[in-house]
């Protein structure tokens, strides 16, 4: 299992498997403890436990698409077509065997996007799917807001109140003795100056960000 290069949060991820210790990353708390199973039930390096884990999530991604584009755009037909479109883009072929959160965040999203889409939508799939991608990247909490829009007002309440609870109750268990505030918001308040400011608007970054969304 090859990828072109590592990124430091990668290599982090993957020590931290190695160590069995700080595996709850605030941001993305399912993220290692998954990787840190699939080590300890097979032989494999913790580089190679990470890069299966980016496999596992990768094969479902493929299956959900094609799930919900065979259902949307009518056959299966267009719905493998969309599939190999999707998982052809930069992003998802960099992350397959690449060692991030991102492609096992976007995995759970389409699967909560394909129950959302259904006729018959089971409210407990959508509550787990929905749990899952916050838990996989806590910036998916924004999912809420196109859900407002999606679901009637009863269903919306129930999903995100479940959901909210799941996931402060895995925070509260993850964080041991921190502040459970300052342990959600670590990141963002991480001593690194150019995180959120205007150094990153310049035209490398703007062409950096178009490669990125293929």
């Amino acid at each position: 299992l090859r990828s072109v290069n590592f990124h430091p949060d990668g290599l982090d991820y993957a020590h931290s498997v190695k160590i069995g210790a700080g595996l709850f990353h605030p941001h993305h708390i399912l993220y290692s403890p998954i990787a840190f199973l699939i080590y300890k039930i097979i032989p494999v390096t913790p580089i190679s436990a990470c890069q299966i884990e980016q496999l596992i999530f990768s094969s479902l991604l493929f299956y959900v698409s094609w799930r919900t584009g065979s259902r949307l755009l009518g056959n299966v037909k267009n719905g493998l077509l969309a599939t190999l479109l999707l998982v052809s883009s930069r992003g998802v072929l960099q992350y397959t065997t690449g060692l991030e959160v991102y492609l096992p965040a976007l995995t759970a999203t389409t699967f909560l996007i394909n129950e959302l889409t259904k006729k018959r939508k089971s409210q407990i799939k959508i509550t787990l799917f929905l749990s899952m991608s916050i838990l996989l990247h806590q910036t998916n909490v924004l999912l809420i807001i196109p859900l407002f829009f999606l679901l009637n007002f009863r269903r919306y309440f129930i999903t995100t109140a479940s959901s909210g609870l799941i996931v402060i109750l895995i925070y509260l268990v993850s964080s041991g003795s921190d502040n459970l505030l300052d342990y959600i918001f670590r990141y963002a308040n991480a001593d690194i100056p150019v995180w959120g400011s205007f150094t990153h608007f310049n035209i490398d970054g703007i062409s950096s960000l178009g490669a990125n969304l293929w």
